[in-house]
């Protein structure tokens, strides 16, 4: 009952900022993203995601994602709401919070919000810092504590590619700290941009790809 409360709320609020920002005739556009990783270990899919999500003038509503691992045994579903706090040339920084559920054959029911900054940096002309940490924090007693670095990557920029090293990893409950480093190349284009991450594991070894388009008014 406590997580079907926690997902009427996010819709009314939802519901709330949309009609107060038709009403004031925001421009609106449309984020798709799509990410998949290949282990080079063994021919399977670690995981595979896809989101979608609207940006109304600094605020991002809806932002709704699916995730799944093992052949989609275990599936994240994602619900967000969010604002972009700072918008300027050399800093931005957007802040979301995530509800998410889990489900699937293999899955633990688990539920969780996920506190989620996005804090861009261009120290120059050349150069791109972006940082994504968040913590968990449990709804469930399935779900455990846990912080993580989803990326944090320094990038040198040109005008249709971009290089750089990167670095993924976090901590859940009791567990050792995992550590997942990478190398990435991303191709921009009108048609979306294109990461390419090469990354070592703890156990091995995957190819991750992440793409994002972003459509209509700006």
């Amino acid at each position: 009952m406590g997580w079907r409360v926690s997902i009427g709320v996010l819709v009314l609020c939802i519901a709330k900022v949309l009609q107060a920002e038709t009403a004031q005739e925001r421009p609106v556009h449309n984020i798709i993203i799509v990410r998949g990783a290949v282990d080079l270990t063994s021919p399977q899919m670690n995981y595979r995601l896809v989101e979608w999500a609207q940006m109304r003038g600094p605020w991002i509503l809806p932002d709704l994602a699916y995730r799944d691992t093992n052949g989609g045994k275990d599936q994240l579903w994602l619900a967000a709401v969010g604002r972009q706090l700072i918008n300027r040339p050399r800093v931005r920084w957007i802040q979301q919070v995530y509800f998410s559920q889990e489900t699937g054959s293999e899955s633990r029911n688990k539920r969780a919000l996920w506190i989620w900054p996005v804090v861009d940096v261009n120290p120059s002309r050349k150069l791109a810092l972006e940082v994504v940490p968040y913590p968990t924090i449990p709804l469930d007693a399935a779900q455990r504590w846990a912080f993580t670095f989803d990326r944090a990557k320094l990038e040198r920029v040109g005008r249709t590619w971009n290089v750089g090293l990167g670095y993924q990893g976090g901590i859940c409950g009791g567990q050792d700290w995992g550590s997942k480093p990478f190398v990435l190349v991303t191709r921009k284009s009108q048609a979306g941009n294109l990461e390419t991450w090469w990354q070592r594991l703890p156990d091995g070894a995957q190819v991750q790809l992440r793409y994002r388009l972003e459509t209509g008014r700006r």
